[in-house]
């Protein structure tokens, strides 16, 4: 999960990216898929735990 946290900055810059309108390039679209899979390895402990307690 730390892994997540620190990763988080990327996920800040690709949205004013978006909103700018900026072009996005290779070092973007790579930033962009370790988010991804820093999200899943973060998020894998936690698949088999219950979304809200019934």
């Amino acid at each position: 999960m730390q892994l997540v946290t620190l990763l988080q900055p990327l996920l800040v810059i690709a949205i004013g990216m978006s909103l700018l309108d900026l072009p996005a390039g290779a070092p973007h679209l790579l930033a962009g898929a370790l988010l991804v899979v820093a999200v899943a390895v973060g998020l894998w402990g936690t698949r088999d735990a219950p979304v809200a307690p019934t």
